[in-house]
């Protein structure tokens, strides 16, 4: 979990029935698959490191240029800085 991921959910706390953390931003409850996964945990195990890398840009784009036009546009500039904050992750840990 990110520190961004970590930050929100000491912000939130525990919401879930079953004792989960969930946040509509950071692990939305519809995209909980398993216990311990979320649907990103599959997407990042199915594609290579540079599909991934895109596949997180694509969003943070997507987020981003989208903001306003579908809701509340704080949440999904939210979600771009969490697939962004990701992007940073990940890229980190490739060098």
């Amino acid at each position: 979990m990110s520190d961004f991921d970590e930050e929100r959910m000491d912000i939130i706390g525990q919401n879930g029935n079953d004792g989960a953390i969930y946040d509509e931003v950071c692990r939305p409850k519809h995209y909980r698959l398993f216990p311990d996964m979320q649907a990103i945990d599959v997407i990042m195990a199915t594609l290579s490191p540079a599909e991934f890398e895109g596949y997180l840009k694509g969003n943070i784009l997507k987020y981003r240029l989208r903001a306003g036009n579908k809701g509340d546009a704080q949440k999904d500039i939210a979600k771009a800085n969490w697939y962004s904050n990701k992007l940073n992750e990940v890229s980190s840990e490739a060098r």
